[in-house]
C-alpha cells in the first residue's frame, strides 16, 4: 500500500529535529522505527502537542514496528527510507503509521510524524507500506 500525504509532525518530534536530536542520515544516523497505528485507540491528531514519548502511543500499536534504513536527507528538507514491511500482522484495523526515533524503550523514543493511508484490517500477512518515490519522500521538514 502506498502513503498517504496526510501527515503530521509531532510537536516534540519537532523539537526533536530543531535541536539536532534526531539525525536523519544513512550513515551514523538515529534509529528510526515505525509503527502500524490504530488510530481509534490513540488518535494522533489529537495527541500530536501532548505525546512527548512513545508510551503514549502504545495503545495504538499493531503488530511488530519496522526499524528503517535510512536514506539521507535531501537538500530540500525531504526525509526517505527503506519501504516499511511489517510482518505477519494480527490484531485491530490501521490508519496509519507512526514513525519515530527509537532510543531504548517506548519512553526513551520520540514520535516524529504520523501518515495517514487507506484503512486495513491486518489477516496475519504481511503488510507493505510504500514510500512515494518523488520528493516529499516521507515527509519535508
Amino acid at each position: 500500500m502506498a502513503a498517504g500525504d496526510t501527515s503530521l509532525m509531532f510537536d516534540y518530534g519537532r523539537q526533536a529535529f530543531a535541536q539536532g536530536l534526531v539525525a536523519w542520515k544513512a550513515s551514523a544516523g538515529s534509529t528510526i522505527k515505525s509503527m502500524l497505528t490504530d488510530a481509534t485507540d490513540v488518535d494522533p491528531n489529537t495527541v500530536y502537542s501532548t505525546a512527548n514519548a512513545m508510551d503514549d502511543m502504545t495503545a495504538a500499536r499493531v503488530g511488530s514496528d519496522f526499524t528503517h534504513t535510512l536514506v539521507d536527507a535531501y537538500s530540500t528538507g525531504a526525509c526517505d527510507a527503506d519501504d516499511a514491511v511489517f510482518t505477519s500482522v494480527t490484531g485491530d484495523q490501521v490508519e496509519g503509521i507512526t514513525l519515530y526515533k527509537f532510543v531504548s524503550n517506548d519512553a526513551g523514543s520520540t514520535p516524529l510524524v504520523y501518515i495517514t493511508f487507506t484503512a486495513v484490517t491486518p489477516n496475519g500477512g504481511n503488510i507493505t507500506v510504500t514510500w512515494q518515490g518523488t520528493s516529499p519522500y516521507i515527509f519535508r521538514l
